[in-house]
């Protein structure tokens, strides 16, 4: 509905008394859809109807600067909405095209899947907690032959994982700058060095106490 005065939508007559430049209000699309801008090489699937530019090179071009590539990385630019021709979704920090079943639901997303795959979450929460990615994580546990650091324990197809253990002494706490991973461990291995708060001189008296002889009190 246009203003009856201005002859402007209601959209663009709020931005005009806020005292904005008028831009191209946002499109509501159905799910998979996308325009992508015409700009070369702008990665942005979000083009109002700007002259077929997205709301950044069409603010550029209304602003007489001369166009030219975004800085940054561009919102996830509806890109989750889209998919190939086998139905595959495109995962940004991977870059690769993957089936639906690699991404885990997400009830706030627009199509209802997180916008990176279970792969890439991984890797980023093991970088943020551990300061290593999932590459680093896979050839630690390829060196220890897929099992516990410490006992025969390995990984099993049930979703059992093994723990990253860290030196405590350079990283107070469950954090890890990435230099002091130690190995990986099952959770009991994992668990019994921190209740010897990784004290080596308590963990060589626990084996003499378990190699001396039982005490005869009867």
């Amino acid at each position: 509905m246009k203003h009856k005065t201005k002859k402007l939508c209601g959209g663009h007559n709020a931005q005009e008394r806020r005292g904005q430049i008028l831009v191209p209000l946002k499109v509501t699309r159905r799910r998979g859809e996308s325009t992508p801008c015409n700009f070369p090489g702008c990665k942005y699937l979000d083009a109002p109807d700007g002259g077929g530019y997205c709301r950044h090179h069409w603010r550029q071009h209304e602003l007489g600067q001369e166009m030219a590539p975004l800085k940054g990385t561009p919102n996830r630019g509806r890109k989750v909405l889209l998919r190939d021709e086998f139905g595959n979704k495109f995962c940004p920090l991977c870059e690769e095209w993957k089936p639906e079943a690699e991404f885990s639901r997400a009830s706030a997303s627009s199509d209802g899947f997180s916008h990176r795959c279970r792969r890439c979450h991984a890797s980023a929460q093991k970088k943020a907690k551990y300061g290593i990615d999932i590459d680093a994580f896979e050839a630690l546990l390829e060196s220890q032959g897929g099992r516990c650091a410490i006992c025969p324990v390995t990984v099993r197809a049930d979703g059992f994982r093994l723990s990253i253990d860290h030196d405590h002494s350079c990283c107070p706490g469950t954090l890890s700058c990435g230099n002091c991973i130690r190995g990986l461990l099952c959770p009991d291995c994992n668990r019994g060095l921190g209740l010897f708060r990784d004290n080596i001189k308590l963990l060589k008296e626990a084996i003499n106490y378990l190699e001396r002889q039982p005490l005869q009190l009867a």
